[in-house]
């Protein structure tokens, strides 16, 4: 288990199972980031790519990422977000994780971002982060019941799209 401190414009400082620290400024969460879980978790929050590396291929390990992430959470991410309006402290690290997900995604997708306008990069980072989210993850598990390697090709399908659109 760890915990995610926001600390405003993307940064945020995450203490792990034994205390560890670190703090990550501006949302540049490093793809191999000590995120100070244990080792056998890791492999499924390292995103495994540079950001030099071509778009489809960052987009690619983006969305392999999130699914071997949600898989591994499971249920207990349902959970959490069932009791997280009655538990403030619930709702408040799933606040956190999520802003670190999100300075994932800031992070690995920067090339495309700065390209646009500020008020775009915004609107196509919020859809990037809906598009990779958990709750849309189990949509398309639980609801249109799709394997997990369908849900990451969704994933991908439409991060592609959302990151290859004209440029207003």
């Amino acid at each position: 288990r760890y915990s995610v401190r926001d600390l405003g414009d993307g940064g945020a400082t995450m203490t792990g199972f034994g205390g560890e620290l670190m703090t990550v400024e501006r949302g540049r969460v490093p793809a191999q980031a000590p995120l100070a879980l244990p080792a056998k978790l890791r492999p499924v929050v390292d995103l495994n790519v540079s950001p030099d590396a071509p778009c489809r291929q960052r987009i690619e390990a983006l969305a392999a990422q999130r699914v071997r992430l949600y898989e591994a959470i499971g249920q207990s991410g349902v959970v959490s977000r069932m009791r997280a309006p009655m538990h403030p402290v619930i709702a408040a690290e799933l606040r956190q994780a999520r802003a670190m997900l999100r300075s994932q995604i800031r992070w690995v997708m920067e090339p495309e971002l700065s390209a646009l306008q500020p008020a775009h990069a915004s609107d196509v980072l919020a859809a990037a982060d809906v598009v990779c989210s958990f709750e849309s993850y189990r949509l398309l598990r639980d609801d249109l019941h799709l394997p997990a390697d369908a849900a990451g090709r969704v994933m991908v399908t439409t991060l592609t799209a959302i990151f290859r659109q004209e440029r207003p």
